[in-house]
């Protein structure tokens, strides 16, 4: 099989990369230097809140269907600062003294309408609740936030009060519904939802997630209020201080500023690592210059994985650092695989020129290293589109870079490594 691969190898059309040397260079360069003048455009790279200051507020609201970029642009517009958005959603457990014990299960009713129900709409249906059912649990106003369209009331029912079976418990909740519906003469606007067994003492909550960076470190009691406002503004709410749908919380740039410094000295360690083990696997072709070559290279695709980071907008964050850490294991193996060939080569026939073996060994690895970083790069593209899709903005942060660093790595492995390693060969000569 081995000898039948040599055959196909010697016969097939040899492209001559070492001899194109300098036209890789200069494409390297020329993208470096135009993802130099990109950064310069955009103003630069934006920091993190955890390198730069800012503050974390999460917000309730009564949907998860919001868009992320348009809120993004809204609190951006009113503070004049950047703002990344995240949608969360917690189970939050109701107070144990409340009455409501581990045997009950919890009736939401939320009576959703255009416009927000009257004071005395609102009387009868606690007084429909209240007269049918005794061990009711009445909250007038949501635990949401005020009672403000479309959600406008909210409560707790004991099912005691009500059934013992699941089965019972729907059927008189369907009756509860209808007479509500009929109550309020608004039946194709009334919504319903229950909760049936041990552990119904939950309230999903829908939050936003807001992280800004300023640049005075913390943000001021202005920029606060202007963010509730976009925030109410939006979905129409009246934002409550109870830290249950409001929490609020400054970030020192300190520990993301210690975080980033232990984030490169991992780079550098993972680096000091590369190359030792390179010089000792080909001590046989000067291992040490192989070693010092690859971690160039690996410089390269991280160079690039920043500039087309910041000139996409993205936010410098921990998600990068992780990228680039991820990246370096995975760039520096297709460069492995092409180093080992030359030694194999040079073992095979000592008398070969060296920017003959070289060139032989790129042309025999090629394809294995395209299918390689074709397979990893259309997984990373699914990953990305649904990740995207899906407003899931950590994991577009940490996958976009990766993207870029995995093409980056296969042009670096197959075409500046090796080049560079000759290069430098031919001159020690």
């Amino acid at each position: 099989m081995e000898e039948r691969e040599r055959r196909e190898e010697k016969t097939m059309k040899m492209r001559d990369f070492v001899g194109n040397k300098k036209k890789f260079f200069i494409v390297s360069i020329v993208m470096i230097l135009l993802g130099i003048i990109g950064v310069i455009v955009v103003g630069g790279p934006t920091l993190s809140i955890d390198y730069q200051g800012g503050a974390v507020i999460e917000i309730g609201v009564p949907t998860s269907e919001y868009d992320i970029p348009e809120i993004e642009d809204l609190i951006k517009e009113k503070t004049g600062n950047s703002a990344t958005i995240q949608k969360a959603e917690y189970d939050y457990k109701v107070d144990e003294a409340s009455n409501i014990v581990k045997e009950t299960a919890r009736l939401d009713l939320r009576i959703k309408t255009d416009e927000k129900l009257t004071e005395d709409e609102l009387r009868k249906v606690s007084k429909y609740l209240s007269d049918n059912y005794a061990e009711l649990i009445s909250i007038a106003e949501p635990a949401y936030h005020e009672a403000v369209a479309p959600f406008t009331a909210q409560y707790l029912v004991n099912i005691t009060s009500i059934s013992t079976d699941e089965a019972g418990f729907k059927t008189a909740i369907n009756k509860i519904q209808t007479d509500i519906a009929e109550l309020l003469s608004k039946k194709a606007d009334t919504e319903f939802s229950y909760v049936f067994g041990p552990d119904a003492l939950t309230v999903k909550k829908y939050m936003i997630n807001i992280k800004i960076a300023s640049t005075d470190k913390i943000l001021s009691a202005e920029d606060i209020n202007a963010v509730k406002n976009v925030i109410a503004d939006k979905f129409e709410i009246v934002i409550s201080e109870n830290p249950v749908d409001y929490s609020f919380s400054n970030v020192s740039p300190n520990v993301g500023r210690e975080m980033l410094k232990n984030g490169m000295l991992a780079i550098l360690i993972a680096s000091i690592l590369m190359i030792i083990y390179i010089w000792l696997r080909f001590k046989t072709i000067s291992g040490l210059s192989a070693g010092v070559v690859s971690v160039i290279a690996l410089l390269h695709d991280v160079i690039l994985m920043f500039l087309v980071f910041v000139i996409f907008g993205f936010t410098l964050n921990e998600s990068f650092i992780s990228a680039v850490l991820t990246i370096l294991g995975y760039s520096i193996n297709n460069t492995i695989v092409i180093f080992d060939r030359i030694r194999e080569n040079m073992n095979l026939d000592s008398k070969m020129p060296l920017e003959e073996v070289v060139n032989t060994s790129i042309n025999q690895t090629l394809k294995r290293c395209i299918i390689t970083s074709a397979c990893v790069m259309s997984s990373l593209i699914i990953v990305l589109g649904f990740s995207y899709m899906n407003g899931l903005t950590t994991v577009v942060e940490f996958i976009f870079p990766l993207l870029i660093g995995s093409l980056a790595g296969f042009y670096s492995a197959a075409f500046v490594a090796p080049n560079i390693w000759v290069w430098y060969k031919g001159k020690n000569k």
